[in-house]
């Protein structure tokens, strides 16, 4: 029988992109593509619908780019933290420099 951690370990954990450049959600689906317990619900490459969609997924994880939520990334985070309050949320600074390190 498995222990109350083993159980915590084998849900599916889904999980929204919201990120800027293409590049980076490329990446970010790449890491996640063979990971069981991972599944990418959606993936965004625009703020304006990022508090609808974690409203309505209510996704365990949230990963959205600075860069992507602009000047009123505070009042955005703030929107979706409202929206979906048991998600957790990594907020992530693209550098253009990434490609050259990820080959």
């Amino acid at each position: 029988m498995p222990s109350c951690l083993e159980e915590e370990t084998l849900r599916n954990i889904r999980i929204l992109v919201a990120v800027e450049p293409p590049q980076l959600g490329r990446i970010i689906e790449h890491l996640f593509h063979n990971q069981p317990n991972y599944r990418i619900v959606k993936c965004l490459n625009e703020w304006t619908s990022l508090s609808r969609e974690a409203s309505r997924l209510h996704p365990e994880l949230i990963i959205a780019s600075i860069s992507l939520l602009g000047d009123g990334a505070a009042g955005i985070v703030a929107d979706v933290k409202l929206a979906s309050p048991g998600s957790k949320l990594i907020l992530i600074n693209f550098s253009h420099d990434l490609g050259r390190y990820t080959r």
